[in-house]
């Protein structure tokens, strides 16, 4: 089978009377403003006049803030020594605000974290992925009545767009666009781990009421609905090199600002020394963006115990100069009109790095050196492949969150409705194109949050409906 023949005009599937969705829920929307003002008195410097404050001010400084949750004066320091580490021989072109409050330097490829930070050198940089030819495995994907099919460009800087302070919202060629990461967005976190975890721990004040400090943190839960293919049952033997998907763009609500709700793609392997993922995606993640509810752009990383979104933590090395990660989406699907889909994928090269892409545009890549080669590792290659939805709970007022999975319409709903992810595709040990072997859908817990999983059928490919919304009378 070709890649043109999956990708094809898709077919209209009817959309099914609702079933199991609760009404208050699916009425529920996100605020439309941010939750809280963003301090930004660290985005006014240049990256020289930012590290030498950095480098002096006190601790004193952050602890009025009503955002300030820094444990201890310990915690303060490791993340005063990590921007410093983390930005040391960083050159950046020229600065702008990608919106309020939210800066992004113009860093060059060759002084980016994601090489100094992995050992690497300008020597070392990859501008292309090895040993594959990516035109070869994916073609224009025809929209059908119902459906965008979104482009690259919906993402991408224009060199003509300026910001609201007159600066050219766009890097020049060798140049990539890097979110500044700031003292005053880490001390948000009780920890220097928290600020990088998937799952942070906030602390047991908050100023929403209904929250339950005993959820966070060691109790705070997270929920998935999925299509998932392992491609061997022997988690010595790693056949996976890549999974590419057209992916329905939503934006779900999400009960609390801590929570979050996305639809990524996953590759990883995981066995009893450990565990190693890529993942892609959009996710509404408020905590993540000072309090804002719009759907975003983002990859993420687990590796050597750690967690790492787009460049926070020098994982990834990013190639591309127009693709923001962290961006948010203009245009999300809405229940009965038109639906949003953009491609995404994560696809290994010959030399065992690790590539993610938007639509057929590299982004950057994670370098083989960082990841292990043994039964938990992906260095050789992913020994399962996921795509669907996952949700984050923290047990408001001790009950089930009521934030949505995907579109918040259960999977029966069908199209126009529930989320969906369409012509799932892999790419195998050898680099060829696969539907899988053993496709199937799992949720960890159907009462909350579903799935149906459809395996390759006319234009659509392999492909799931999941999603849900959250907290009902089978969801306490």
């Amino acid at each position: 089978m070709t890649i043109s023949s999956i990708l094809t005009p898709l077919v209209i599937l009817p959309a099914i009377l609702l079933g199991g969705v609760s009404e208050e829920n699916i009425q529920d929307v996100n605020p439309e403003a941010r939750q809280f003002e963003i301090p930004d008195f660290e985005n006014q410097y240049t990256i020289e006049e930012f590290l030498d404050y950095v480098e002096e001010v006190e601790i004193s400084s952050f602890e009025p803030l009503s955002i300030y949750r820094v444990k201890s004066k310990e915690e303060f320091e490791k993340m005063r020594e990590y921007i410093l580490g983390y930005y040391k021989g960083v050159e950046s072109k020229h600065s702008f605000f990608l919106e309020e409050g939210v800066k992004y330097d113009c860093v060059t490829v060759e002084s980016q974290p994601g090489l100094t930070m992995n050992d690497l050198s300008s020597a070392d940089l990859l501008t292309e992925p090895e040993g594959i030819d990516i035109d070869s495995y994916i073609k224009d994907s025809e929209n059908t009545e119902g459906e965008v099919v979104l482009e690259v460009n919906a993402l991408a800087l224009r060199e003509d767009n300026v910001d609201s302070n007159g600066l050219q919202m766009y890097c020049e060629a060798g140049t990539f666009p890097m979110q500044r990461v700031t003292l005053t967005y880490l001390v948000q976190f009780e920890s220097f781990d928290d600020a990088f975890n998937k799952y942070p721990n906030y602390g047991e004040e908050f100023d929403i009421d209904d929250v339950d400090p005993t959820a966070i943190g060691d109790g705070y839960e997270h929920e998935y609905a999925f299509a998932t293919n392992d491609y061997d049952s022997d988690e010595d033997d790693h056949e996976g090199r890549g999974i590419f998907a057209y992916f329905n763009i939503q934006n779900p609500f999400v009960h609390h600002w801590y929570e979050f709700s996305l639809s990524q793609l996953w590759a990883y392997s995981d066995g009893s020394d450990g565990f190693e993922s890529i993942e892609m995606g959009w996710h509404v993640a408020p905590y993540m963006h000072w309090g804002s509810y719009e759907t975003r752009l983002f990859i993420f990383s687990f590796r050597d115990g750690s967690d790492c979104y787009n460049t926070m933590c020098g994982a990834f090395v990013q190639t591309n100069s127009s693709i923001p990660l962290g961006a948010k989406y203009a245009d999300t699907s809405r229940a009965g009109g038109a639906q949003y889909t953009s491609l995404y994928w994560i696809m290994q090269d010959t030399s065992n790095n690790w590539w993610v892409f938007l639509d057929d545009d590299a982004i950057g890549y994670y370098p083989a050196s960082s990841y292990d080669n043994g039964p938990a590792g992906i260095k050789d290659g992913a020994a399962t492949f996921d795509a669907g939805g996952e949700i984050s709970d923290a047990h408001p007022g001790s009950r089930h969150t009521r934030t949505d999975m995907g579109s918040g319409y259960w999977p029966s709903s069908g199209f126009r409705y529930a989320a969906y992810v369409r012509n799932i595709t892999y790419v195998t040990d050898s680099w060829d194109l696969s539907y899988g072997t053993s496709v199937s859908g799992w949720s960890s817990d159907p009462q909350c949050y579903g799935q149906n999983v459809f395996a390759p059928s006319g234009s659509w490919g392999n492909h799931v409906f999941f999603g849900g919304s959250g907290r009902n009378s089978n969801c306490q």
